[in-house]
């Protein structure tokens, strides 16, 4: 009995040193409280902002009580007291109703908070932004075609707003994609008295109509240092939200003007050829697919990056398209290489752990000036620590790239809020949700705020119970976040999934000629996809032209990696008729046909 005593001892030492050593990393401080928990659908923006003078702003949704009435709260964290200013939390919206918001900071320190609303000047809920600090609320104008929510905000270094939105559920569960620009103005003290919204849409519409979408994933950055924006959101291929590309439009002109959509995934859609031989694999092609998150973040040499989650989709493994209820990837793209590389694995086939969640997700980039690393935080499920009703809990991870995204380190644990008991009751959880990092790390320091939710599961999606929980700004060493080991690497395109066989996998990643393969579809209708292989790293030019030898459009332009690249071109403002696709390096040249039907 003694031994069993002693026993029993040792395992209780080890666990309470164990429970030592598992502490969150930096300084933990609690700007506020909400009983509502999900903060965002998809796509989280920034919800922390720091000023020149180094004092942190954030920002959160909050219901007062457990009822339905549903606010906007602001705290700042002072450097020199350590502490928020306001007890609490500051209200920032009087409306009836108001929620998910975002926060972006100008140059001189200024904050905006946009959010969406319900008050009695419309009958539909529609964004508004809130300088912080000017006691104005700002509308956009003009409406749309009903119902916008979800705005996103970003300011330019000419201190102009951009503020990406959607429509709520448009037509057959389609999110219509908007783009709306503001000018502040100030009055003759040079206080900040109003915005002037441009009419982006044409005469009287300031709501430019971008896409569609059918998952909340859309968000935008801009560049502190140039005059570079970028919009970002996700696009179905299909009728499925599962099915979708990640899409940009790119501003070099404080958004007075924009590129045409840059479809930067371009995943290789199914291809039937094979069905016949039950090689379903080669009849799925690529089976990842981006889903319900992106995070933007221009670098101090505005060079453009993006984060994104994929989770595994198939068509023809099963009689109906499959995608993956947990399993999920985090990726980075870099602009300036146009390379993929693999930033979390949370490749594990579990119960989801809810509506719009999956193991690693809500990936929030920064980047630190001095240094050129790039961070990202994330959320990953912990899939041993589940509550009471039967939902994981997540800790908020960051990882750290040291050469421009081209690798991440093995992600860390910064939060560390494994429940107390197991399964957790309500009340007793310790669930991270909704991560956003500040965009740069001021000091040697990273700013990150998350809800902390007290019993896991979305409450609006009636997953867990209601709680009130804290909003939490917690303040990270950067030297807390080890650069080693690194992320094993994997191609994004056809075997990320690890379906594929060694030989074909090596076919794909290496391909032995150059090759510009026929368009699918062929005829198209507004889009279609081109494909080529390129045995070595070389210049190309990809560019389509028309019947009469006229270049019609430029599809990819300079050093381009050895591999298998795929991408989309959209043909919707050309007229019917036969084009060409070019392929050009300086050896090699092919052309295809392809035939436009409008």
């Amino acid at each position: 009995m003694s031994k069993l005593v002693a026993l029993f001892s040792l395992i209780f030492v080890l666990l309470c040193i164990s429970s030592a050593l598992a502490q969150p990393i930096g300084r933990i401080d609690t700007a506020g409280t909400t009983w509502y928990d999900l903060q965002h659908n998809g796509s989280c923006g920034r919800m922390i902002a720091v000023d020149p003078d180094d004092n942190v702003h954030v920002v959160w949704m909050m219901m007062l009580t457990n009822g339905m009435s549903r606010h906007i709260d602001y705290n700042i964290w002072n450097p020199d007291s350590l502490n928020f200013v306001y007890p609490g939390g500051d209200l920032l919206d009087q409306s009836q109703r108001a929620g998910y918001v975002t926060l972006a900071i100008n140059l001189d320190g200024l904050p905006y908070a946009a959010f969406h609303v319900i008050d009695p000047s419309s009958p539909y809920p529609h964004p508004v932004v809130v300088p912080i600090g000017c006691s104005i609320q700002i509308n956009i104008p003009e409406y749309g075609d009903g119902d916008i929510l979800w705005p996103q905000i970003a300011i330019s270094a000419d201190r102009r707003l951009h503020v990406l939105s959607a429509s709520n559920m448009w037509a057959n569960s389609v999110m219509r994609i908007y783009y709306s620009q503001g000018i502040p103005i100030e009055d003759s003290l040079g206080h900040l008295c109003d915005i002037e919204w441009q009419q982006v849409g044409g005469a009287n519409n300031y709501f430019a109509l971008l896409d569609s979408s059918l998952v909340v994933g859309h968000t935008n950055a801009a560049s502190r240092t140039s005059s570079r924006v970028a919009l970002g959101w996700l696009r179905s291929s299909d009728s499925s939200q599962f099915n979708n590309d990640i899409i940009l439009r790119l501003s070099e002109d404080f958004g007075e003007s924009w590129q045409p959509s840059l479809y930067i995934t371009s995943f290789v859609q199914p291809d039937t050829c094979w069905i016949d031989s039950t090689h379903w694999v080669m009849c799925d092609r690529d089976t990842l697919r981006a889903y319900t998150d992106l995070s933007l973040l221009f670098d101090h040499n505005a060079i453009l990056h993006a984060a994104f989650t994929t989770i595994g989709y198939w068509v023809y493994r099963d009689t109906i398209p499959t995608a993956t209820a947990s399993a999920s990837l985090i990726w980075h793209w870099n602009e300036a290489t146009g390379q993929f590389s693999l930033l979390a694995d949370g490749w594990v086939h579990v119960q989801s752990p809810g509506v719009w969640q999956t193991i690693v997700q809500r990936p929030s980039l920064a980047v630190d000036e001095n240094t050129g690393y790039l961070y990202c935080a994330y959320v990953r499920y912990d899939t041993s620590a589940y509550s009471e009703n039967g939902y994981p809990n997540a800790d908020v991870w960051i990882s750290v790239s040291t050469d421009n995204g081209s690798h991440w380190s093995v992600g860390t644990n910064v939060t560390h809020t494994t429940p107390a008991i197991l399964p957790a009751p309500a009340g007793q959880g310790m669930n991270e949700r909704e991560p956003t990092l500040a965009e740069v790390v001021t000091d040697g320091y990273l700013h990150l705020s998350y809800v902390l939710d007290r019993d896991a599961g979305s409450m609006p999606q009636g997953e867990g119970v209601v709680t009130l929980n804290p909003f939490i700004y917690q303040r990270i060493p950067v030297d807390s976040i080890p650069t080693t080991p690194l992320m094993p690497q994997y191609p994004l395109h056809w075997d990320s999934s690890g379906f594929l066989s060694a030989s074909e996998r090596s076919r794909v990643e290496s391909p032995s000629e150059f090759q510009l393969h026929a368009a699918y579809p062929n005829p198209f209708n507004s889009s279609t996809r081109i494909s080529f292989d390129l045995p070595q790293s070389t210049n190309i030019e990809l560019r389509v032209f028309n019947v009469l030898g006229r270049t019609v459009e430029v599809l990819k332009s300079g050093p381009t990696a050895a591999g298998h690249h795929a991408l989309s071109w959209d043909a919707s403002n050309l007229a019917s008729g036969v084009y060409f696709v070019s392929l050009k390096t300086a050896s090699h040249t092919q052309t295809k046909k392809v035939l436009l039907l409008r």
